[in-house]
């Protein structure tokens, strides 16, 4: 059930939907100009979105601010005639999409979003108009948005969007894992930098697209948690007795999200060991 949410004055959320893989999309307001963030997994579902622009009487967005390229995050774009900012590797990875079949892939395996167009393919690609390599500063009218890409496993073009004035980072999907053949897996270091990253941001509420919006509080516990789990991760490459460890040790729940850290670092350090040539 997707949820409209005033998040703070000037900046709204429209909450996400695991049935359909629907992710969160948010709404910055400026003085002069507005920005969504993110264009939906469907017509459909930024048809919803501007649904509650209409209703809450705001401007239709001057941008659409794209964290990745994830069908998921762009396949509604169509919905609008506005600029589409992206960071030039979401660019590079949308391109190829013009040109694939993608309503028979969807539909003939066994993705989520399918789940999306049981009565009709309502997609829509529009590729980015503003591209930026690193970073870029958008002035909506006394309030800035800073687009920023972070390194993550996810994907090669994850990007952050801070909004200083209201103290709120979109984060995408930048802190999920990555998949090859299947397989999950973290770079402990890489996962470590991004959390750190994260933080060096002064926000107080950090927008995940698939799950509830994550307070610095919060990010700050996970930080620690994880940082003690990669520690053991590495003394303890076997998860079995890293997870027994853990346990004796006493220093925090053992759970699902335990082992889960565990078995995605052990995968990472054999892919890496893949990727050098190392036995």
């Amino acid at each position: 059930m997707n949820e409209w949410v005033r998040l703070t004055q000037r900046v709204a959320w429209l909450t996400p939907s695991e049935e359909t893989d629907r992710p969160g999309l948010g709404y910055i307001k400026g003085s002069e100009a507005s920005a969504a963030v993110d264009g939906g997994n469907s017509l459909k579902h930024m048809r919803l979105f501007l649904k509650h622009l209409r209703e809450e009487r705001l401007a239709v967005p001057t941008f659409t601010f794209l964290t990745h390229w994830h069908w998921d995050h762009i396949f509604g774009l169509g919905a609008l005639d506005n600029w589409i900012v992206a960071s030039e590797e979401t660019k590079k990875y949308m391109l190829p999409l013009q040109d694939q079949d993608l309503e028979q892939e969807i539909r003939e395996t066994d993705y989520q979003i399918k789940e999306e167009f049981t009565d009709e393919f309502d997609v829509a690609l529009r590729m980015p108009s503003i591209v930026y390599k690193e970073r870029c500063v958008f002035d909506l009218g006394n309030l800035t948005v800073l687009a920023q890409w972070v390194e993550s496993d996810h994907t090669a073009d994850c990007s952050v969007f801070f909004v200083p004035e209201e103290k709120v980072l979109f984060i995408g999907d930048c802190l999920y894992c990555g998949a090859d053949h299947g397989q999950y897996y973290l770079d402990r270091l890489r996962y470590l930098t991004l959390l750190k990253t994260l933080l060096r941001f002064p926000a107080e509420l950090y927008l995940d697209s698939h799950r509830k919006p994550i307070t610095r509080e919060r990010l700050r516990a996970d930080l620690e948690k994880v940082s003690r789990i990669a520690e053991v991760s590495v003394q303890y490459p076997d998860v079995g007795e890293a997870l027994r460890f853990l346990e004796a040790e006493n220093r925090f729940d053992v759970d699902d999200d335990v082992a889960f850290y565990l078995k995605a670092f052990e995968n990472g350090e054999k892919r890496n060991r893949g990727f050098t040539g190392n036995p």
